[in-house]
């Protein structure tokens, strides 16, 4: 019945993606609800968070340098980390600087945008570690089961390290939402709204101060906007494992995946209106993707025609390519008008980098289907 039912609703499909009210389940099922139009941009303006040390000797400055740890292949983490500890920095009228410790300089795809976190990176980097007004901090927090008390002794612990000149941090965004109403007191008044606002408002706003692509990233994304994908629409998915570094995936991951390439399958493989292009480090999801998905986005040909054909065609260190694919697929994600996730840590930026909260489908793990969301209605926004 609900097969028929999608046949007779696409018989008055325009040429744009189905309303945002579908889900379909592992047995392939579609269920229609009522058409909904993707929410209009919801990002609040809120103050641009780039205070810090008004200092012009970095001498005389009190720092957060934020470390990637064990993290330093995941740009996702790094990208989280880096926000994360960028606004422990303003919170605490600090200047903010990220420690070049991985093989790849992230600089290498980003340069300071309103908020110049290279101001004191040499000074910085020649201190010695042995210092003893330098305190090294390194807390991931995975799990939300914590009792007020612990998250108390938290933020006092970390209060109490406020008289170090120099803190290192590797850090999440729990972390930091563990922390920050211990922290908001203190800062200047203009940058209170971080107290109550959402949080894909904070870090939205947090990544564009600190952030802004270098030019051969933007160069790619364009080429493969107006070249590969054109006046088409883009529907994406994203299966990552929940927390990438030091894990493999699991059973609910993989067929999270494998669900969103059959929901993309059952409704977006017409090549002349619609181009899909699904993410994912779980193991065969995307195979699965290239095999099922004849209009699949194949970044390995785009990425060589952009070699060949871009603008800004910049040789990068081996040990940087990946992370300039992992980048670059990220920024495509952003813009896609459909998107079918499960969460994790790469999906949940993506969402907080969107423009807006529309066209969301995520996979449930008790229903096992994918279902529309919302992105100011995704419980617990956590990275």
């Amino acid at each position: 019945m609900a097969v028929l039912l999608w046949i007779i609703y696409s018989l008055f499909l325009k040429d744009e993606p189905p309303p945002v009210r579908l889900s379909i389940n592992i047995a392939g099922g579609v269920y229609v609800d009522k058409q909904s139009k993707a929410s209009p941009v919801r990002h609040k303006d809120y103050s641009k968070p780039t205070d810090h040390a008004p200092s012009s000797s970095c001498s005389a400055m009190q720092f957060i340098v934020y470390s990637c740890g064990l993290k330093c292949d995941s740009v996702v983490e790094q990208e989280i980390g880096i926000v994360t500890a960028y606004l422990v920095a303003v919170l605490t009228n600090r200047t903010f600087v990220i420690a070049r410790n991985s093989i790849c300089n992230i600089g290498e795809f980003f340069q300071p945008n309103d908020y110049n976190w290279t101001e004191c990176e040499d000074y910085v980097s020649n201190i010695p570690t042995n210092d003893s007004d330098i305190f090294s901090m390194s807390y991931t927090q995975t799990h939300r089961n914590r009792t007020k008390a612990q998250n108390d002794n938290l933020s006092n612990y970390f209060l109490s390290l406020l008289h170090k000149k120099v803190i290192i941090l590797d850090i999440n965004w729990n972390t930091f939402s563990i922390i920050k109403h211990s922290l908001v007191p203190g800062c200047t008044p203009k940058l209170r709204w971080i107290a109550f606002a959402d949080g894909p408002d904070i870090f939205y706003h947090s990544y564009h101060a600190i952030f802004k692509p270098v030019p051969h990233l933007t160069d790619s994304l364009e080429y493969i906007f107006k070249n590969e994908i054109g006046k088409r629409h883009l529907i994406c998915g994203l299966a990552e494992r929940a927390y990438s570094y030091g894990r493999k995936h699991n059973k609910k991951e993989r067929m999270a995946g494998l669900t969103a390439v059959s929901f993309i399958e059952y409704h977006y493989t017409n090549s002349s209106k619609y181009v899909t292009f699904v993410v994912s480090d779980v193991h065969g999801v995307g195979e699965q993707a290239v095999s099922k998905l004849p209009n699949h986005l194949d970044m390995f040909k785009a990425l060589d025609n952009i070699r060949r054909f871009g603008q800004q065609n910049v040789p990068l260190p081996d040990s940087c390519k990946m992370l300039h694919t992992r980048i670059l697929e990220q920024m495509i994600l952003t813009r896609c008008e459909l998107l079918a996730f499960r969460k994790s840590a790469g999906s949940q930026l993506v969402l907080a980098l969107r423009d807006h909260p529309g066209g969301l489908f995520m996979f449930n793990d008790t229903e096992k289907r994918i279902m529309s969301v919302d992105k100011w209605n995704v419980a617990d926004f956590v990275m």
